[in-house]
């Protein structure tokens, strides 16, 4: 249940920065806010809560795949996506899983 509630609230921030940013905003200025607002959120539900089941991983993984979606705004697959903007997926968080 904690870990939906945490999922949520990086979603909403997500839904803040797609607003915020239209057009008038470049791809470092939505990795800055992605990586101030809404990944924050998901590190430490992950060290603290630290969800075990398929279903829990997948949807912290699903929050982070829509930020890199929309911040690319490209058709490449999730892990080039995630090489261009140096990110790793967020099961190689220390402490996470």
């Amino acid at each position: 249940m904690h870990i939906d509630l945490i999922v949520s609230k990086a979603n909403k921030m997500l839904g803040i920065i797609y607003r915020t940013c239209t057009t008038d905003c470049d791809e470092k200025t939505m990795l800055i806010l992605y990586k101030s607002l809404a990944r924050p959120q998901l590190e430490y539900a992950s060290q603290v809560w630290s969800p075990y089941t398929k279903e829990k991983i997948k949807a912290f993984e699903r929050v982070q795949r829509r930020a890199t979606k929309f911040i690319l705004k490209c058709d490449l697959t999730y892990p080039e996506r995630l090489g261009k903007l140096g990110l790793l997926p967020l099961e190689f968080i220390e402490g996470r899983f």
